[in-house]
């Protein structure tokens, strides 16, 4: 299993990225007067994330000691800040923009604006004051959890919106019901694999293992829905 994960781990995960983004952009023209276009402009970002995250593979390792000890030089080790910025920031940064955009209910965008500006203030200070952290640790558990909540609560607001209204009726060919729980089951999957890596040491095999397998399932999952909801789904116009 180990060396299946090794081989294939990135392969899968990248391949679902960008054929959820592939996707969003041929259908881009069933919800280009709708909210669901940002949603699009989101899984292209993911998929040249994804991309872009490769760079330290390319970089050779005489490149990478000549700068060591350097800002240059850790952000060329290690594409954790990548993803600390712009999937646990930016991830929960544009979830939190979405809803508020599909939402009914002022109270609702209010609790989430709220949320918002919590989350970015303690994001912000926790890396202001442990700078060398955004390279050498993937998350802080502490701003990690915080982004789930936010995101958590995007997702449940929406959903109890949802069920309260008349669009219950056909929430299965609304694709915001589909990427709200989507997300929502990924991140109360997730979160919980990134706290139990402070007990877990780099060298326990099982637990990396177990841990790959199972970003592996909630990624290819999550991406796939995405495919699935972009095709199968109506714009927001039939949501109303």
């Amino acid at each position: 299993m180990k060396e299946f994960l090794e081989g294939y781990y990135s392969f899968f995960t990248s391949g679902v990225e960008i054929l959820a983004a592939l996707t969003g952009i041929f259908t881009y023209k069933k919800y280009k007067n709708d909210n669901t276009r940002w949603f699009v402009f989101f899984l292209v970002g993911v998929a040249l994330l994804e991309i872009i995250s490769m760079y330290p593979s390319f970089i050779k390792d005489d490149f990478i000691k000549k700068h060591q000890g350097s800002l240059w030089g850790l952000i060329l080790q290690s594409n954790h800040w990548l993803y600390s910025i712009f999937w646990t920031l930016g991830g929960s940064l544009f979830f939190s923009y979405y809803f508020r955009l599909n939402f009914q209910n002022e109270k609702h965008k209010r609790i989430v604006k709220y949320l918002t500006v919590l989350f970015i203030l303690s994001f912000a200070i926790y890396y202001a004051t442990h700078f060398e952290k955004l390279f050498s640790d993937f998350i802080f558990i502490p701003v990690d959890i915080f982004s789930a909540v936010l995101v958590a609560t995007c997702s449940i607001l929406y959903l109890m919106e949802l069920m309260q209204s008349d669009k219950i009726v056909y929430f299965y060919r609304s694709i915001n019901f589909y990427i709200s729980t989507v997300i929502l089951i990924w991140w109360l999957i997730s979160t919980p694999i990134n706290f139990f890596n402070e007990y877990f040491h780099i060298n326990d095999i099982d637990f990396i293992t177990l841990q790959w397998l199972i970003y592996l399932i909630i990624n290819v999952m999550m991406y796939l829905s995405f495919t699935f909801a972009l095709i199968f789904c109506q714009p927001r116009i039939k949501d109303n």
